[in-house]
């Protein structure tokens, strides 16, 4: 899953990727679709232009990116019998970006909306959560949502 962005630069999007493990989020200088692996129908797509959150957003200038890594715990690896086959190991990932525009901060985060409650948030993911405020940071577990630069 991943965001489609138009810039004055030309296209880009967010997506969520396995590059550096499941599941991490990255930025790349083309349209989403050029990343996915499609069926006949293609990918499910719709504009938030119109949205609330997304309209005083549109045309302001990308002022700076942040990027929030989050270190993960991996096994080991164990057979039922025991037997080891991949050592336990760290893993560094970057989970969230958070764009800052003069109207105010977006967050794009690898993560999962967790059923039945919708507002629980499972980090990471393999879906983009967008998020437009601190408070809702917060509450996901993100404890610093200012700039680091």
């Amino acid at each position: 899953m991943g965001v489609d962005l138009a810039t004055d630069r030309g296209p880009a999007c967010v997506m969520w990727t396995n590059t550096f493990f499941p599941y991490g989020v990255e930025v790349f200088l083309s349209p989403a679709a050029q990343h996915l692996t499609l069926g006949e129908q293609g990918p499910e797509s719709w504009s938030a232009s119109d949205s609330p959150r997304w309209r005083p957003l549109l045309g302001q200038p990308i002022r700076q990116v942040d990027t929030w890594w989050e270190r993960l715990s991996i096994g080991p690896a164990t057979l039922a019998s025991g037997e080891v086959v991949s050592p336990a190991r760290d893993v560094e990932l970057p989970v969230a970006f958070r764009f800052g525009l003069d109207p105010g901060p977006v967050w794009f985060v690898a993560a999962i909306p967790e059923w039945p409650d919708m507002r629980e948030i499972f980090i990471p993911g393999d879906e983009i959560v967008i998020v437009f405020t601190s408070e809702r940071m917060r509450e996901i577990g993100f404890l610093d949502t200012s700039f680091t630069g």
